[in-house]
């Protein structure tokens, strides 16, 4: 080794290191070539030429320069430097099987470098394996507390209370908002109500985020604290508050408000958002007033633009809803929806004995049922209905609800 050319090479990668760092790649590659002239020995100048090629998106180019940096310092090869730049392009062409092994032997290795972590993950979700993302995920987030990204990512791909629990320490909004989100979808609900009124208060202006703190409202049973943030989400207005009239319509159907939800149902039906969802519930408005020729138009809608599917899922939430409200009120026997309810069971009860294979009959009667506070009655049609078809989704999800009031009342 000539001393005096290895020094000069050095004095060459230093100031390449630097134009690396400020992206200024073609004075960067200047420098380096300098130094492989004085010194094609120095094993740094190999790596920093790997770093470059990489930058340039030359994956191949920067596997070349790595292969002959392993040649000239195979006791490098496994050091942190050249391991990452090894993996990073081995995934720019391609290999990404390949890429993700060395970097499991890395985040092996380094158990405490959050970068190596992080980087794991992203091999991991770019291959679809959000799974196998998840350990590399919480790891980097203990690591590295302030990575933003790491956080964030976490709330999106790690549904569990610990990655809630990060989310809520943080104090960025975003951060917040996905953990609040994530609080509903495990029925935290008292955080998300917590998360959310702290959110208004930085964001009063935000007619998305009343909305959706108007629908967590909802999902408690607070139906006057729901009908507030969504009235505040359709004053704001704008693309935020899409959704929010058909939310505010389910929330005064389920305080038994026939005319004010079909008022805010009729509202929604000039947006595009949850149109089906509430010309189904106009359905139901015209149905339990007596309207029928707008009950007839919502029908002939729904015909037309919604799968038979989505007709049958959103008219049994809407009347079970209306149901709901109807059984909390003094004049709950007297009421049109429960004369309509008890003329409906009568003919699903017909249809259901003219046709007794029919597993659907037999669904349509228990919902009824259900609905008329019937519970007995309810389970008997839900299980007769999954004795005929066992796959038939709605029918087990109508059992289950069935046999966990039960429980509950049991308790």
């Amino acid at each position: 080794m000539n001393l005096i050319k290895r020094e000069q090479a050095i004095a060459e990668l230093d100031h390449a290191a630097l134009f690396l760092d400020a992206r200024l790649l073609d004075a960067a590659g200047q420098r380096i070539d300098a130094a492989l002239r004085r010194d094609p020995d120095l094993a740094q100048a190999w790596e920093a030429k790997a770093r470059l090629q990489l930058m340039r998106g030359d994956g191949a180019g920067a596997l070349t320069a790595l292969d002959r940096h392993d040649l000239i310092a195979p006791q490098r090869r496994d050091a942190p430097g050249p391991a990452m730049l090894r993996a990073a392009a081995l995934a720019a062409c391609g290999m990404i099987a390949m890429a993700t092994t060395r970097m499991e032997q890395l985040a092996a290795a380094f158990p405490g470098d959050a970068q190596f972590q992080r980087s794991l993950a992203g091999l991991h979700l770019g291959a679809q394996q959000n799974h196998e993302a998840t350990a590399p995920l919480r790891a980097a987030a203990r690591l590295s507390p302030g990575d933003h990204i790491v956080v964030r990512a976490m709330a999106q791909h790690v549904h569990d209370e610990e990655a809630i629990d990060v989310l809520m320490n943080r104090k960025d909004p975003v951060s917040r908002l996905r953990a609040a989100r994530r609080c509903r979808a495990i029925e935290r609900l008292a955080d998300a109500r917590a998360l959310y009124d702290a959110l208004l208060e930085e964001h009063r202006d935000d007619a998305g985020l009343w909305r959706e703190a108007g629908e967590a409202m909802m999902q408690m049973g607070e139906l006057s604290a729901a009908i507030a943030r969504l009235r505040r989400s359709v004053a704001l207005g704008g693309p935020g508050a899409r959704g929010a009239w058909s939310a505010l319509g389910e929330a005064h159907l389920r305080k038994g408000r026939i005319a004010e939800a079909g008022a805010c149902w009729r509202r929604a039906t000039r947006q595009a958002l949850h149109a089906a969802e509430a010309w189904a519930g106009l359905v139901v408005c015209a149905q339990l007033t007596g309207r029928t020729r707008l009950q007839k138009r919502a029908e002939a809608w729904l015909s037309t633009h919604a799968s038979r599917a989505e007709r049958r899922k959103l008219l049994a939430k809407h009347w079970q809803a209306a149901a709901a409200a109807a059984a909390t009120r003094p004049d709950a026997a007297h009421s049109p929806l429960q004369a309509l309810l008890t003329e409906s069971a009568a003919k699903l009860q017909h249809a259901a004995e003219q046709q007794p294979g029919r597993a659907d009959a037999h669904y349509h009667l228990g919902v009824c049922r259900e609905a008329m506070g019937e519970s007995e009655q309810a389970q008997a049609a839900a299980d007769t209905a999954l004795s005929i078809n066992r796959q038939y989704a709605a029918a087990r999800r109508l059992s289950m609800r069935l046999k966990g009031a039960a429980l509950r009342r049991a308790a």
